[in-house]
């Protein structure tokens, strides 16, 4: 999907979707792009739970919470991560 937006099309220019591409993509248009794809914390949670719905997951009420406190800035994302890769390891040991 992420192939479909304005900075990755702009820099392939007139390239048919299966050419391979080097070329890079301008900063600056990146971070115009990205800055007009805020949206509020709920509306956030929604998305990511929509979009992982149609990768077959779901999100429970606990995982949605996780998710605005991303969102929020209460944690981050990376942090976030890293408390599910601990949960996850310590459930298998």
């Amino acid at each position: 999907m992420t192939y479909n937006e304005l900075p990755w099309r702009a820099a392939r220019g007139a390239l048919p979707e299966a050419a391979n591409s080097n070329e890079e993509i301008d900063v600056d248009m990146m971070q115009a792009y990205c800055a007009r794809q805020v949206v509020s914390v709920e509306t956030a949670v929604v998305l990511a739970t929509a979009n992982a719905a149609l990768e077959g997951e779901e999100f429970d009420e606990e995982w949605q919470d996780r998710l605005r406190d991303v969102a929020s800035g209460r944690t981050s994302a990376d942090d976030l991560v890293a408390q599910e890769i601990a949960r996850i390891s310590g459930d298998r040991t």
